[in-house]
């Protein structure tokens, strides 16, 4: 057993993100009902769970070694997507 403090910080921060972009806009939700009826016809009813990310805020607790990772993935969904975040940290 060794301490490697570094080990995954850029993968845990990156699924971190990709993680709240799929719960706002209901990936796992869209992915289920296509798995379950492929066939059946896509209408606007499907989708009830997107949520517009434009103006919304992504929130970072600790700002650790992944905390700072996110933010500044985040910094980048500021520019593109137009999402804000807010950091909160006891230190």
């Amino acid at each position: 057993m060794c301490n490697v403090p570094d080990y995954g910080t850029t993968e845990v921060a990156d699924t971190a993100v990709a993680m709240m972009l799929a719960f706002a806009r209901g990936t796992a939700i869209y992915d289920a009902t296509l798995r379950q009826d492929p066939t059946a016809l896509w209408t606007h009813t499907h989708n009830v769970t997107a949520r517009r990310l434009r103006g919304a805020t992504y929130g970072v607790i600790g700002m650790g070694r992944i905390g700072t990772r996110s933010e500044e993935h985040t910094s980048e969904l500021q520019s593109r997507f137009g999402i804000s975040y807010a950091v909160f940290c006891l230190k």
